[in-house]
């Protein structure tokens, strides 16, 4: 009970904060139209903007686990609607949708909402490619694959770093906060545009991270051949490893290199003084 509640607290926490996100996304959009002299329901943007609303509830309640029969049905139709698996999808599906609607004006706004579009994007491939992660490092953990499942977290930890990285400077182009002399406006914005765009193009449809792509390519080999991914897991982690031994062995091989320089170092230092 006490877990639920839990749950629950931290589910009405996320979803507070993505309402606000999401009422600050409505605002930009409509200023846009505005100074377009558009309506936003003669365009569709109305609909648009509550089936993003809609995925954006669902996404703060689902990334708690905190989930009922409701909410999936919900979630049914709206994949059903848009043909798209997840959440992230969704949304940058949707926020695409709607800035093809908005590329009227050249204001800041146009260009914050163009960024959004792209980092949404981004978060699309980086969901997909850390939930593929975390569900290799449950088989690895289930077949006692400990080296392979370090490796994993490793590679998890790197990504969520740069994930966390982009999304600050996602977070500091809000035009009406901009204050950096050292970079226009625009400036930034090109920035932004081609750092994300570059990041995306790492991502393949098998992966980004080496390990990731080596797995889907074997599995893909293997198809329902379960007992030789079984045994692939296993030579892995065996592989990871021996090159966690060898790793140790180089380093202690240089460590005792590195020592005895210092050694000599010193004995002629000594040898020297005497004359």
């Amino acid at each position: 009970m006490k877990y639920f509640w839990e749950q629950l607290v931290s589910a009405v926490r996320d979803l507070k904060r993505v309402r606000q996100e999401y009422r600050y996304f409505r605002k930009k959009v409509e200023k846009v139209l505005g100074a377009a002299k558009l309506g936003s329901v003669e365009n569709g943007i109305d609909d648009l903007l509550m089936d993003l609303h809609d995925f954006v509830v669902l996404e703060a309640f689902e990334k708690n686990r905190f989930w009922v029969n409701g909410f999936q049905t919900r979630m049914d139709i709206l994949a059903g609607k848009y043909g798209i698996g997840s959440i992230p999808e969704a949304k940058a599906h949707l926020v695409m949708e709607i800035n093809r609607c908005c590329n009227y004006s050249n204001i800041p706004e146009v260009k914050w909402l163009r960024v959004k579009e792209a980092f949404l994007k981004y978060q699309a491939k980086y969901y997909k490619e850390i939930t593929q992660l975390k569900k290799l490092d449950i088989d690895a953990r289930y077949l006692e694959a400990y080296n392979l499942s370090r490796e994993i977290k490793r590679v998890i930890e790197n990504l969520q770093a740069e994930a966390e990285c982009l999304k600050k400077e996602v977070e500091g182009f809000k035009p009406e906060e901009y204050d950096h002399a050292e970079m226009s406006y625009e400036e930034k914005y090109q920035f932004l545009i081609e750092t994300i765009e570059k990041t995306i193009e790492l991502y393949s449809e098998e992966g980004r991270s080496e390990l990731l792509v080596a797995y889907n390519q074997f599995a893909r080999e293997c198809g329902t051949d379960y007992e030789k991914i079984r045994k692939g897991i296993l030579f892995a982690n065996e592989h990871l490893e021996n090159e966690q031994q060898d790793g140790l062995k180089r380093m202690l091989f240089s460590a005792r290199e590195q020592r005895k320089k210092k050694i000599n170092l010193e004995r002629n230092n000594l040898v020297m003084s005497r004359f």
